[in-house]
């Protein structure tokens, strides 16, 4: 049952209700107005008005209520008049109220009747509206999928019971067929001929939702393809859609990813260099080859349940942390070399090369980095560097003993053909250095061969002469008959150990009555030698002590930089001060060294000492014993003298001590609250005769006869002198030649706590000057130039005379800082025009090697307003410029 009808039928039930109560009512009401009525009716009843009593329920609740109101109403006249009681009259009006029941009750009916009907035209109004709805939206998703048909990238076939309907662009394109060529065609047509019982079998089955097939183009080349379809409509009938997909190139790239995938694995895990691939945001190891095992140490378990940066070296770990995670912000490439701890403790030196991955999100998830084992590498680069550090040494003193020594020195061949000459055995001979090479001795020195062959032939066959006499005449002094001394050596190739020639050594001892002139020019020429030795040497120390200065004012985060640039400036600092005491030996044997005392731990000293002698200790592989004192001694020294002292007793101990000796290094407290520094050796001893002169100047035990150690017999001279400038002594020891050495430094305890050290101080920036830096050595003057601007002055350089005088005419500058060795005019012909020009008056500073007290007086006389000494320090510098 409708809705509608069950309100109809609601509606028809609450219509009897009403009409028997109505019925009821409207008898009663008849009655009432009867009543009221009677005096002017008279007795006889009203039966207009029992009809209207009667007509209104059977109207509105139809046969049941107007046969109640007909019985009512009959019954109450029937009471109450007895006129009405005629027969015929009673009669007619119950036949009156069947009757009008009878209408009022097919009155309902037709009234049912006439609700169904509508309620029948509302529904058939509903269903139209319905159909038209859905016929549109289907109309609208057919052109939806018209266009959506012609738009997919891939072919689709629109066919019902296997004969096709439609095709879009793409099927045109894959296939080659015209549309209108498949219209109306099996679809099995697109199947070669072998495989059209399966596409037919497939049809039938109605298992066409996913499915690979063969399929065939026009030009009858085949390919594997990948069905897919679904059930739609067209025009109202049902039929089915197929989308074909080309599997070829999926299948193809699937090969191919196949391919490089095991191509990777088998890289990965077989490439001589170790790959590991972890998190990008914690660092986390998650895969690893057999080759970075092998760099760590540890298994591939082992190391999936770490993050890289454990097994970085602890003083790498927060560089590299902080590099990788830069890298990885901005997506870059990272590199670096670094040192592993490996699992036995050992270090590994690796260079790595990582690459961030990014997801599907495009957000950097992961980490692949290639790393190089370069341990070997980073060993044999320290051994190249030491090996060239040493041999550079080596060369360089031999070149400048070659070259500046006061003896005639030269190398003859077999042959007796000067190979290499000096200027001082040139110059005994009368002829240039380059008129003795590839000559014979016979032919240079005709005179003198008679008395020199037989010496000769002795030496070629492997004896050394040494203190050989020998008296005549050269072209350096015709007419005039001279003494040497002269030692020769035998050379021997060193892997054949076959003789290669002779060395030569010969000493001028001209007559005895010239002896005491000869040993004041020798003096002199000593100081001319060590002055220019010293101005040669000044020259690159100047810019490498300009330039740390310079890194001091550069902030550097690198550790080894600090160390480097701090080990830098306390070896130019060493190497200045003793030049300083070469220049002036007899102010050292005068024990008018000034020293600079401070607290000090003495552990700390003896540490700077082994750091500058471990080179000669580690070449002569000698095995160094360190046995440090429990407890910390202070004493109030110089701190670089007292380091020299220490260097000069181990540089002793290895010189004189047989490769692989044994070199034993303490300290401890005296007994009468004294330090004591115990230097002992296992090597050559010293002859008991030769124990009290050992610390005497110039002097040379019996056992450097041959000269392979080199020295000029200072060394230990000059330890007891700064010794006992301390306060302290110095004590030597020995069992005699081949037993070893013993030396022993007594100093006096510090008792005040150590001065802590202090920061050097950087002076204030002044107010900006003009600086014209004058000096032919490029380096020195660039490194002068860029520390003056790091300080904030405007700085010019030049590099000869002429130029310094060009650039202080166009530039005036404020203050001049002019080196005296300047090549065509020198600094104090450039000081004189300057001074001669009254127009130009800047302040004018000597930066000159030379540091001797009349060279400092000879600037002053030629106009300089000050005089440094190269290399001058910071604070002289800045003490110049305030003082301009």
């Amino acid at each position: 049952m409708t809705s509608r009808n069950r309100m109809q039928t609601q509606r028809t039930q609450r219509s009897t209700s009403l009409g028997f109560v109505v019925a009821v009512l409207s008898t009663a009401t008849v009655m009432v107005v009867h009543a009221s009525l009677e005096r002017w009716l008279g007795a006889w009843p009203p039966w207009s008005l029992f009809s209207l009593a009667v007509v209104l329920p059977a109207v509105l609740g139809g046969l049941g209520p107007g046969l109640l109101a007909t019985g009512l109403c009959g019954l109450a006249v029937f009471l109450r008049s007895a006129a009405a009681r005629d027969g015929a009259l009673v009669a007619l009006f119950f036949a009156f109220g069947l009757a009008m029941s009878w209408i009022g009750e097919r009155m309902r009916r037709f009234d049912r009747r006439f609700g169904d009907c509508t309620s029948r035209l509302d529904r058939l109004r509903a269903l139209e509206a319905r159909v038209t709805a859905e016929v549109e939206v289907l109309r609208e998703s057919e052109g939806r999928f018209r266009v959506l048909a012609q738009a997919s990238f891939d072919p689709l076939v629109l066919h019902s019971e296997g004969v096709i309907l439609d095709v879009n662009q793409a099927f045109t394109e894959t296939f080659g067929y015209g549309r209108e060529e498949v219209l109306g065609t099996r679809k099995e047509l697109l199947a070669p001929e072998d495989f059209q019982p399966l596409l037919a079998e497939r049809l039938r089955s109605g298992a066409e939702t996913s499915y690979e097939a063969v399929l065939q183009r026009k030009d009858g080349s085949r390919f594997v393809a990948e069905l897919r379809g679904g059930n739609v409509h067209v025009k109202g009938r049902p039929a089915r859609a197929t989308v074909i997909r080309d599997l070829t190139p999926r299948r193809a790239a699937e090969s191919v990813a196949r391919w490089t995938d095991e191509l990777f694995r088998q890289l990965y895990d077989w490439i001589p260099l170790g790959m590991a691939q972890a998190d990008a945001k914690d660092g986390r190891l998650l895969r690893v080859n057999a080759c970075y095992c092998e760099i760590t140490g540890y298994s591939a378990a082992e190391l999936l349940s770490k993050r890289f940066s454990e097994l970085t070296h602890p003083d790498d770990r927060e560089k590299d942390v902080a590099g990788y995670r830069e890298a990885a912000r901005d997506g870059r490439v990272y590199r670096t070399e670094k040192r592993y701890l490996r699992k036995d403790g050992s270090i590994a030196w690796v260079r790595v090369h990582a690459f961030f991955l990014r997801d599907v999100r495009g957000e950097i998830s992961t980490s692949t980095a290639v790393i190089e084992d370069i341990t070997q590498r980073k060993r044999s680069e320290e051994v190249l560097r030491e090996t060239q550090r040493s041999t550079e040494e080596a060369l360089g003193l031999l070149d400048n003993l070659f070259a500046y020594a006061p003896l005639g020195i030269a190398l003859v061949d077999t042959q007796c053909r000067f190979v290499r000459v000096n200027e001082s055995l040139a110059s005994m001979n009368g002829a240039s250095v380059a008129e003795h090479l590839g000559r014979r001795v016979a032919d240079l020195v005709p005179d003198l061969w008679p008395l020199l062959e037989d010496a000769y032939r002795r030496v070629l066959v492997g004896e050394r002469l040494l203190n050989v006499p020998l008296i005549g005449e050269t072209r350096a002094c015709p007419g005039e008959v001279r003494h040497w001394l002269c030692n020769y050596y035998p050379v021997r190739d060193r892997r054949a150990g076959e003789i290669v020639g002779i060395g030569i050594v010969v000493q001028d001892v001209t007559d005895q009555d010239r002896a005491e002139e000869a040993l004041r020019e020798a003096d002199r020429r000593k100081d001319e030698f060590l002055a220019m030795l010293a101005h040669e040497l000044r020259n690159p120390l100047a810019p490498i002590k300009t330039a740390v200065e310079i890194q001091k004012r550069v902030e550097l985060a690198e550790p080894r930089l600090l160390r480097s640039r701090d080990v830098i400036e306390r070896q130019v600092g060493h190497l200045v001060r003793l030049l300083d005491d070469l220049l002036d030996v007899s102010r050292i044997s005068r024990g008018r060294i000034t020293l600079r005392k401070e607290t000090h731990e003495l552990g700390e000293i003896i540490d700077q000492a082994i750091e500058s002698t471990r080179p000669l200790i580690d070449a002569r592989k000698h095995h160094l014993d360190l046995a440090p004192c429990p407890e910390p001694l202070h004493v109030n020294v110089d701190a670089a003298r007292l380091t020299q002292v220490v260097a000069n007793l181990l540089n002793n101990a290895a010189k004189y001590t047989d490769d692989g000796g044994r070199i034993h290094l303490g300290i401890e407290r005296g007994p009468r609250n004294e330090a004591l520094i115990r230097i002992k050796d296992n090597g050559r001893g010293i002859d008991p005769k030769d124990l009290p002169h050992v610390f005497d100047t110039f002097y040379q035990s019996t056992r450097t006869l041959d000269r392979s150690e080199g020295g000029l017999g200072i060394g230990l001279s000059l330890v007891r002198r700064l010794v006992e400038l301390h306060g302290g002594r110095v004590e030597a020891h020995s069992d005699g030649l081949g037993k070893g050495s013993e030396f022993v430094v007594r100093l006096a305890l510090e008792e005040a706590p150590m001065t802590a050290p202090q920061p050097p101080e950087i002076p204030a920036m002044g107010q900006s000057r003009r600086v014209l830096v004058v000096d032919d050595n490029i380096d020195a003057a660039e490194t002068m130039a860029a520390l003056l601007e790091t300080l904030g002055h405007e700085v010019s350089v030049a590099h000869d005379g002429e130029a310094a005088l060009e650039a202080v005419s166009n530039g005036h500058p404020e203050i001049v800082l002019l080196d005296i060795g300047l090549p065509r005019m020198d600094g104090y012909e450039v000081c004189k025009r300057l001074r001669d020009d009254g127009t130009l008056r800047p302040f004018i500073v000597a930066v000159t090697g030379y540091g001797q007290a009349e060279d400092r007086d000879r600037a002053l006389e030629a106009g300089f307003d000050a005089h440094l000494v190269k290399p001058a320090s910071f604070d002289a510098i800045q003490a110049v410029l305030r003082a301009a």
